[in-house]
């Protein structure tokens, strides 16, 4: 039973301080603001980037994924695009890239389509494409390509599991790259030798890279071995299907490239800068004292 809660006073320096928050995460404002065209170069993360005489391939994941699509486009205008996003949230994309839907935050039978046509589309690349990838939260589930042997139902069942532990989204990525064929960098690794630049909607406290959405263009700095240890320290060893253990079994496996240019374009400090900023417009005395803080959702 909810209660109703009466403000008193003037509520519009909380309004607009959640406003101002909100807009200054939007995926589209953000990576349109965070990526530029310079000539015939994207710049971003202080590094230029040539563009190829020929379409830029796009590979999207997560909730943010057909918006940060349509940031790219507005950045590159009358440059072609060709490619995918997969996504809980579909919805129209840019001409030229294709809109796969997966499960969140349990992977499903759409996700591993997804998971598929991004490692072809990234396998598609060759010698002087450029390939950008667009990361954001909700990537993890709603596109995965399992190892041989590890079918839907172990790969959602140990998602069920990692979700109901009460495991930290760090340790639960941490298993989830050891169990994949897309996360912890192997997405950039099956578009090598093409040109991988990646942008970022972060959801994640701290902007660890490979947490976020499983890393997929950031080479893992763990593997099956710290994969178990998770499960161990969650009582998970004993629940989770065969087929999982036997990969965390095999170890670890080639670790992929360095990853090319990347930049964040927003996360949760670039809301909690907005919402001081509109907060001193109201003559508030506001700051960010911190934006680490973590702890249970329920």
């Amino acid at each position: 039973m909810f209660e109703e809660v009466v403000l008193d006073g003037d509520v519009r320096p909380l309004l607009d301080g959640l406003t101002a928050g909100i807009a200054a995460i939007e995926p589209r404002r953000c990576v349109a603001a965070a990526v530029r065209r310079d000539r015939d170069a994207l710049v971003l993360g202080g590094q230029r980037v040539a563009l190829p005489d020929r379409p830029v391939r796009v590979l999207g994941l997560g909730k943010a994924a057909i918006a940060m699509a349509w940031g790219l486009h507005d950045t590159l205008g009358q440059q072609p695009l060709r490619g995918a996003v997969a996504t809980p949230v579909p919805g129209p994309a840019p001409a030229g890239l294709d809109v796969v839907t997966g499960g969140h935050p349990v992977p499903d039978a759409g996700s591993l389509a997804a998971g598929e046509r991004l490692l072809a589309e990234a396998s598609a690349a060759a010698s002087g494409d450029l390939v950008v990838v667009l990361v954001s939260g909700g990537g993890s589930a709603c596109a995965e390509v399992p190892p041989p042997g590890v079918g839907l139902e172990a790969l959602a069942g140990l998602n069920r599991l990692l979700l109901a532990s009460g495991a930290p989204i760090g340790e639960v990525n941490t298993v989830r790259r050891a169990v994949s064929r897309l996360k912890g960098g192997r997405l950039a690794t099956a578009a090598a030798p093409a040109a991988v630049v990646t942008v970022i909607v972060s959801d994640v406290v701290g902007n660890d890279l490979p947490t976020i959405a499983g890393g997929p263009t950031v080479a893992d700095r763990t593997g099956a071995a710290e994969a178990a240890v998770v499960l161990d320290r969650y009582g998970l060893s004993g629940r989770v299907d065969p087929t999982v253990l036997a990969v965390l079994d095999k170890g670890a496996v080639a670790p992929p490239p360095e990853p090319g240019p990347l930049v964040i374009a927003a996360d949760g400090g670039t809301a909690a800068a907005a919402a001081a900023e509109a907060a001193r417009r109201h003559g508030i005395e506001a700051a960010v004292i911190a934006t680490d803080l973590t702890g249970a959702a329920d």
